[in-house]
């Protein structure tokens, strides 16, 4: 899209032999991780078989501050259902910023926000993405909670996680105050608009 844009960030991870990254990172990239992140984890199933989740209103009020601001926006998840799908639906049905952003359909990789279900592994698949749009890890941004995300977070130029993420993950580049599906996501954007607005 026309309105394509970058946040530059700074990088706060402390850097060694091992893990020496660039202090500044452009990010055009956000990925963002659903179990857990967007959501708290949890889920029902009715009698039917029909799963159940719950989303947060503010952090998709978020995901609207980058989409506003150019930035990409990839909801990815290791989840086969459809749930995420419905749910931004129900958003771009009534906001023009949203229709826009998706074209009414999720799938495509040249559409402001992506969606990518059933990802076994979200290095490889967001690999191909940013090859697709000649971008490389450095200018993504990811923010996740659990196992299927820490290869994610070693190599994302900025990194986040919900307050309540597994232990496992202890080097990222911003903390959240918030848990997942109760205002990481939104208070994640918040902080990457911020940093815009500030240089």
């Amino acid at each position: 899209m026309e309105n394509d844009k970058e946040i530059k960030v700074e990088n706060d991870k402390e850097t060694d032999v091992e893990n020496d990254k660039e202090t500044d990172v452009d990010i055009a990239v956000v990925s963002i991780d659903v179990d857990g992140t967007l959501t708290d984890g949890l889920y029902q199933i009715d009698r039917d078989g029909n799963v159940v989740k719950s989303f947060y209103t503010r952090d998709f009020c978020g995901i609207q501050i980058l989409l506003e601001d150019g930035i990409k926006v990839v909801i990815i998840t290791q989840s086969h259902d459809t749930i995420i799908e419905k749910q931004v639906n129900r958003i771009a049905s009534h906001s023009y910023i949203w229709k826009e952003a998706t074209q009414g359909k999720y799938i495509y990789d040249d559409n402001q926000l992506v969606i990518k279900t059933g990802c076994d592994n979200k290095k490889e698949v967001l690999q191909e993405y940013l090859e697709r749009h000649d971008l490389t890890f450095e200018n993504l941004a990811h923010i996740g909670d659990a196992e299927n995300d820490l290869e994610l977070l070693e190599v994302a130029g900025y990194t986040a996680c919900p307050a309540d993420a597994i232990e496992d993950i202890t080097d990222v580049d911003y903390r959240c105050e918030n848990k997942g599906g109760r205002g990481a996501v939104y208070e994640f954007c918040r902080h990457l608009s911020v940093k815009e607005e500030g240089e």
